[in-house]
């Protein structure tokens, strides 16, 4: 249950931020079942968000085009939060 709580409030968070689908998207609109315990973002500059966003604390990973973030137990709500918002900075500055 903390799982998909978390992920969902990823995916709220993400969708909430209005980003530039030519920046980055969601990979998919797909149940959170099927995300393989990852939010999946895709963006051509996800590599270099990456980065940014490790800079500023916020771990995630990048394969290609795909920008991935994972809930885990340990992570807090206002976390997950601040992780948006940190992604919001980082996309905005680019």
């Amino acid at each position: 249950e903390q799982y998909k709580a978390q992920a969902s409030l990823l995916r709220e968070s993400f969708k909430s931020k209005n980003f530039d689908p030519a920046l980055i998207r969601l990979t998919h609109e797909n149940p959170l079942e099927l995300n393989g315990g990852f939010l999946s973002l895709t963006s051509p500059k996800a590599r270099e968000i990456r980065a940014a966003l490790m800079e500023n604390g916020v771990f995630t990973d990048a394969r290609g085009e795909i920008l991935r973030f994972g809930p885990a137990p340990y992570i807090t709500t206002d976390q997950i939060q601040k992780a948006m918002d940190k992604l919001e900075e980082v996309i905005s500055s680019s």
